[in-house]
C-alpha cells in the first residue's frame, strides 16, 4: 500500500457539496407530495418538508359514519405522505453524493461495472436496501463459481418453467395448479387472497376449499387499481362455478381493507354469501400491548363459549 494518493484522486470541494445539498433541498421544498389511504378515500397533500397543505375525504366515507376508521385513514395517509417526503429528501442527497464520489465520471457506481450492476439489481428487490445489496454481492463474490452458476440457473429456470394457474392465478408449472386439479377439494367455498404466498399460509391452517389469487391489493398511489388485479376473472369464476361462500382473506391493512370493501360492493348484486376473516388479538398476545383498533375488532368478533 502506498502513502501517495493516485494522481486522478481529487477530494470534493466541501463548499460545492454543501451548495448542491442546499439547492436540492430548496428544489424539493416547493414540491407537492400526496399520501393516500383506503384506496384513495383519504388524500393528504403536503410539501416535501412535511407541511400539510390539504386533506381531502371522499363523501362516501363520511356518510358511513365510521369516525374511528376515518381517523385511521387520515393518519395512514399522513404517514404515507411523510414516507414520500423522506424518500424525496434521501434521493436528493444520494444524487449529490453520487455526483461528488471520486472517480464516478458524473454519477457512475463506486465499484467496477459488473459489481455495481449487481448491487443495483439486488437493490431493486423488495426489502433489500443498498447496504444489504452490497453485503449480498460480496457474499456472492466469495462463492465458488459452481454455486454461483447453480443459483443463476435456478433463477432462469423458475422464470422459464413457472407461470400462473389459468383458473385461480396461483403460481403453477402447468396450466392448472395442483389445488385446482384436485377433485377432492370442497367446491362451495372460494377463498380470495392477495398473493400466492397467502395460499401456503391458509393451507397450513387446514383450509381445504379453493382459492383465487388477486395478485395484489388496491393501491392507487402505486398505480394499482381494479384493472391491475384479477377481479374480472374472479367475477367470471363466480358466474361459471357453484360458489356458496366467498371468503375475503386480504391482509388486515389499509390496502387489504379497501380491497375487501370494494369486492364486497361488487359482489353484493350476485346474491352469494361474502365473509371476511376475523381480526383481533394473536394467540399468546397481551392486552396491554394491543392498539385500540385491534382491541375494537377483537370485541366485535367475539363469540359464545360452550361449556
Amino acid at each position: 500500500m502506498t502513502d501517495e494518493l493516485d494522481d486522478n484522486f481529487q477530494l470534493p470541494d466541501i463548499k460545492e457539496f454543501q451548495q448542491q445539498l442546499l439547492e436540492q433541498r430548496q428544489a424539493i421544498s416547493s414540491t407537492t407530495i400526496e399520501g393516500s389511504a383506503g384506496g384513495g378515500a383519504v388524500r393528504v397533500s403536503m410539501q416535501a418538508d412535511g407541511t400539510v397543505l390539504d386533506v381531502r375525504i371522499t363523501p362516501d366515507v363520511v356518510d358511513r359514519g365510521e369516525i374511528e376508521m376515518l381517523e385511521d385513514l387520515v393518519a395512514a395517509a399522513f404517514r404515507a405522505g411523510l414516507r414520500r417526503c423522506g424518500n424525496a429528501q434521501a434521493a436528493a442527497m444520494a444524487k449529490v453524493a453520487r455526483n461528488q464520489a471520486p472517480g464516478n465520471g458524473g454519477g457512475c457506481g463506486v465499484y467496477d461495472g459488473p459489481v455495481q450492476d449487481l448491487i443495483d439489481e439486488l437493490g431493486r428487490l423488495p426489502g433489500i436496501g443498498p447496504k444489504s445489496a452490497q453485503r449480498i454481492t460480496f457474499y456472492l463474490l466469495k462463492l465458488p463459481k459452481g454455486d454461483a452458476q447453480q443459483l443463476a440457473s435456478a433463477i432462469v429456470e423458475v422464470k422459464e418453467r413457472i407461470g400462473f394457474c389459468q383458473k385461480c392465478w396461483n403460481i403453477s408449472e402447468q396450466d392448472l395448479c395442483p389445488i385446482c386439479s384436485d377433485p377432492q377439494r370442497q367446491t362451495g367455498s372460494l377463498c380470495v387472497v392477495e398473493e400466492p404466498k397467502d395460499v401456503v399460509a391458509l393451507e397450513r391452517a387446514g383450509f381445504r376449499g379453493r382459492y383465487h389469487v388477486l395478485q395484489g391489493a388496491l393501491n392507487p398511489m402505486e398505480g394499482v387499481g381494479p384493472e391491475q388485479l384479477r377481479i374480472r376473472e374472479l367475477l367470471q369464476r363466480i358466474r361459471e362455478e357453484g360458489v356458496d361462500e366467498l371468503i375475503l382473506c386480504t391482509n388486515p391493512n389499509i390496502e387489504g381493507e379497501a380491497t375487501a370493501m370494494y369486492l364486497a360492493r361488487q359482489l353484493q348484486p350476485l346474491g352469494i354469501t361474502v365473509t371476511r376473516i376475523a381480526s383481533g388479538l394473536p394467540v399468546g398476545g397481551d392486552l396491554e400491548y394491543a392498539d385500540e383498533l385491534t382491541l375494537g375488532r377483537a370485541l366485535e368478533g367475539r363469540r359464545e363459549l360452550q361449556g
